[in-house]
């Protein structure tokens, strides 16, 4: 049984390289299950910081928000190394699966995650690690982004930033492949921005917010 405490949500900035990609654990305090959020470590430095991070965790999934190369770059490596599934939305598997697609081929590098293990789709719980956690389907910023909403908490991926949304085209890199920027404010305004405001939204990049902040303030997606 899970316990009434808001999962712990720990995050460490890694992938410097990417950007600061950031990688969430998020766990049941009761039961010490948990699951890995976007593990993109690039180097020993960063797999250690993050191997600190599960210190004491029983981590039973890898979950993928999307399919961009500064999210998935080690989820596989991570997925063997736990012993455990790699999970995201089948909207994205071109982007898993093709390096031209997801973004790594521009930046030199071939990245593929091979698939995923398990599909994950609007409304499933992931049973693998925090009982009391929903998944909540956030097309826009790829076709297959998601959000994991915990009690009181919502990893958003790229979908939503503090003071800003994911993108949908990279300077001199031109379209994000399955991108729409009309769709993504529609998720955040029908998904996030409906939950209660007082919701930490802890994001794929920079700091966490609130849904409710952003609601009132967003310059992209605020509802006025």
């Amino acid at each position: 049984m899970s316990s009434p405490e808001a999962p712990v949500i720990l995050s460490t900035g890694v992938a410097r390289g990417w950007t600061w990609t950031r990688c969430y654990l998020a766990g049941d305090p009761a039961t010490r299950r948990a699951v890995l959020v976007d593990p993109s470590t690039m180097d020993a430095d960063e797999r250690t910081r993050v191997d600190r991070m599960l210190s004491g965790w029983d981590v039973g999934l890898v979950v993928l928000t999307h399919g961009h190369c500064d999210h998935i770059s080690d989820a596989r490596w991570w997925s063997g190394r736990l012993g455990v599934p790699l999970a995201g939305h089948p909207d994205d598997l071109p982007l898993f699966n093709d390096p031209g697609l997801n973004g790594s081929e521009a930046f030199g590098r071939r990245l593929s995650t091979g698939g995923l293990d398990f599909e994950l789709n609007h409304g499933d719980r992931l049973e693998e690690g925090v009982p009391d956690s929903v998944v909540i389907h956030l097309p826009g910023h790829s076709p297959g982004s998601i959000g994991l909403l915990f009690p009181g908490h919502l990893v958003s991926g790229d979908t939503l930033f503090k003071g800003s949304i994911g993108i949908d085209s990279l300077p001199g890199l031109g379209p994000l492949w399955g991108a729409s920027i009309a769709v993504e404010i529609e998720s955040i305004r029908t998904r996030i921005f409906t939950l209660p405001p007082g919701t930490v939204v802890h994001p794929g990049h920079g700091p966490d917010t609130t849904a409710g902040d952003e609601a009132r303030s967003n310059p992209f997606a605020a509802v006025r």
